[in-house]
This record gives C-alpha cells, structure tokens and sequence, in this order.
C-alpha cells in the first residue's frame, strides 16, 4: 500500500509580509534579485514555492561570485541599487522595533549574542583589517 504525501507544498508568505518586512534571510536573496535584475523591483515573490526561492537564490550567489561577494566592487549602477534597496529595508525593519540582535539566530553563534558582546566574537580589529562589516 503506498502513502500519497497530501501535504501541501511549503510556499513563502511574500516579501511584505514576511517578518520585519522582509528583512530576512530569504528577503535579502529578493532584495540581491532585484538589484540583479533577475525579479521586477515590486515582485515579493508571494507564493513560491521554496524551490523557486532556491533556484533564485542559486542565481543570486552566482551574480555576487563575480563580484567578489562585495557590494563596493559592484558597478556604480548596481551599487546605486544597492545601498538604495537595502537602505531602505534596514529603515522600514527598525522601524518595526527590528535590532541588530534579530538578524542573528541559534545557530549563529551557538546562540543569541547582544551588540555589546559581539567584540568577544568578531574582534573589532578583525573587521578593520579584513575590511567587513557587521
């Protein structure tokens, strides 16, 4: 006797209502889309299913390679695009209460670190000399 999986597929609540208005793990792969042009700048991806999210992810991390993963080495346009996208999803989550402590989860640092105690883990000097950011 065969078991027919009835569930239905895990699909993504949309960008928008997602939490923090997509500031999220899986809004910065819209946002990195948008910026690359892969999705309309309104598209929020309401509906997707997750393989899709992937499939969109996979071509975002394949954009980023040929960058060096680093926004000041994108194109002026591109970077424009950029900071403007993420500018304003990093104002609209701290408008809703969001902090620096959200974006960090569990399995981050093997669990939840403040802003204050950061330096214990990602020494100050090290992000100067590597040239990263938080």
């Amino acid at each position: 006797m065969s078991m027919v999986n009835r569930q239905r597929p895990q699909v993504y609540a949309g960008y928008d209502n997602d939490e923090w208005g997509g500031f999220t793990h899986i809004g910065e792969i819209i946002r990195n889309a948008r910026v690359f042009g892969f999705i309309a700048e309104d598209e929020n991806c309401t509906g997707w299913r997750m393989d899709q999210i992937e499939e969109l992810w996979d071509k975002v991390n394949e954009e980023w390679d040929k960058y060096g993963c680093m926004a000041n080495k994108l194109p002026p346009e591109l970077f424009e695009r950029h900071e403007r996208t993420h500018n304003a999803a990093l104002e609209k989550a701290k408008s809703m209460g969001w902090t620096p402590e959200q974006w960090l989860t569990a399995t981050d640092f093997q669990g939840w670190i403040k802003e204050e105690e950061m330096d214990e883990f990602i020494p100050p000097a090290w992000l100067v000399d590597a040239d990263r950011h938080r």
